[in-house]
This record gives structure tokens, C-alpha cells and sequence, in this order.
């Protein structure tokens, strides 16, 4: 089956994994051209749509053409005559519909199926798993890659080399957590605050958002940090982390799935 999921980042779909090329392209069009706020574009498409007398638009990144029964959906800057997503008018309809309906209900993640026959679904997800991923490289953990921006944070701190004497990850989780007077830690670029039994965790506070830090409790952190450790004394290529819900896992893998 063919799939594509579009994930809310800050606010906004902006982001999408896909193993179609031909979905890729719908996602491009509902995520950057269609929108997710811009209502009326949804609803000049859908008059484009039953005009008979009008057989060709562009939308920002998309290009539609009308083929019989058929709507032709490409994309502006990387057209190639043999790629490109053929959906119904009825179906592209539906879609449009569902995709404002469930934009308004703002899941965590819109997925979009397509089956053997070409019939298409879309649906809400909130039940969602996010990963982030750090790298092996020349003896080093390092290179943390996520389109979750909490995770990413949190990737930085497990792979951040202090530099301050007296400083580390030990004295962080312990001394420094049960210290009710020291509240917070700026060091190379790392952020990290504390409030009752809650630590936060920020990259480069002067430029990143503080709503995508990365917060959780003084225990969970310790948890997570120690399941970090025990696979790095493995050294797998890369090492994994997953977040379901308030749950992290943290494990070792010798390549991305």
C-alpha cells in the first residue's frame, strides 16, 4: 500500500515521509498549496475543478491539469514527464474536504493511503511515534537529525561535551538536579533549566524557540540518559530515540530503516 504521513511541526503540516513518489506530490499540494489556513484557495480549486471550460492552474508548487475524469497533479520546479500523481476529480474532492476538516481538528499527524485499486483514504493520527537519530563518527556520537524539535534538544544534551571543569552529565542529573538554589546551566551553547522536579533542556537559547525545548522530569531525564550510555558501550552505528507519548526508548541500530 501506498502511503504518505504529514506531521505537524510548531504549528504548521510541514513536514512528510513517503514511500510513493506519485503521493508525494499531493502531499507537496495540500502542505504548501492548499494550506492550512488559506480556505479560500480550497474552494476556488473545487470551482476549478467542476468548470468544464478550464483545463489548467498552478498552485505555488503545483501544477494541475484536468485529463477526462482525471485531474494531473506535477510539481512546478521538478517536472519529469513520467512522474506525477493521477487522481479522480471525485477523489481529489473528497480529499480536499477531509484534509480541511481534519486541519481544523489538528492531529499529530495526517496520513494518506492509497491502495491497489487507487482508491484514496486520509486520516487524523495522534497516536504518533517521533524518532531522533545521532551518528558514530570518528569515535564520537554525534550529528543529531529529527524533525522533532523536543528531540533534537534532547539529543544535543546526551551527546554534549562539556567543557567547563567540574561540569558532566553526572553532576547535571545529580548535584545540580537536587539543588533547590541553582536553577540554571548555560554552557556552549546548552541551556538548561529547572523548575521544582521539571528540567528543560535548549540548543542555542538565543536563537531557538523555548516552546521546542525539550522537558521532562528529573527522573525521566536520568532514565534516558542511562539507557543512552548502556548502548553507546555497544557501538552501533547509529543510536536511536523514540518518544510514544510520554514514553522514550533508546536503542542501537547499524542503519537507518
Amino acid at each position: 500500500m501506498k502511503m504518505v504521513i504529514i506531521s505537524l511541526i510548531e504549528n504548521f503540516y510541514d513536514s512528510y515521509k513517503s514511500n510513493s513518489y506519485y503521493l508525494s506530490y499531493l502531499a507537496t499540494f495540500l502542505r504548501r498549496d492548499v494550506g492550512c489556513i488559506r480556505y479560500v484557495k480550497s474552494f476556488s480549486l473545487k470551482e476549478w475543478i467542476n468548470d468544464p471550460k478550464l483545463i489548467e492552474v498552478s498552485y505555488g508548487e503545483s501544477d494541475l491539469e484536468k485529463d477526462a475524469d482525471n485531474i494531473i497533479i506535477t510539481t512546478s520546479y521538478l517536472y519529469d514527464e513520467d512522474y506525477f500523481l493521477a487522481i479522480s476529480k471525485k477523489q481529489l474532492l473528497f480529499v480536499l474536504d477531509q484534509w480541511m476538516n481534519l486541519i481544523k481538528q489538528r492531529p499529530k499527524e495526517i496520513i494518506i493511503t492509497q491502495d491497489d485499486d487507487g482508491k484514496i483514504t486520509i486520516k487524523g493520527n495522534d497516536d504518533v511515534v517521533m524518532d531522533a537519530i545521532v551518528h558514530f563518527h570518528k569515535g564520537k556520537y554525534r550529528y543529531p537529525k529529527s524533525v522533532d524539535k523536543h528531540l533534537y534538544h534532547l539529543c544535543f544534551f546526551l551527546i554534549h561535551e562539556f567543557e567547563v571543569e567540574g561540569l558532566s552529565h553526572s553532576f547535571i542529573l545529580n548535584e545540580w538536579a537536587n539543588d533547590p538554589k541553582d536553577t540554571n546551566i548555560y554552557e556552549n551553547w546548552l541551556l538548561l533549566e529547572k523548575s521544582g522536579d521539571m528540567i528543560s533542556i535548549l540548543r542555542s537559547p538565543r536563537r531557538a524557540d523555548k516552546s521546542s525545548a525539550f522537558v521532562t522530569t528529573k527522573e525521566k531525564l536520568r532514565d534516558i540518559y542511562r539507557q543512552f550510555e548502556q548502548v553507546k558501550l555497544l557501538k552501533p552505528k547509529i543510536i536511536i530515540i523514540t518518544r510514544v507519548g510520554d514514553d522514550i526508548k533508546v536503542e542501537g541500530a547499524e542503519s537507518e530503516v
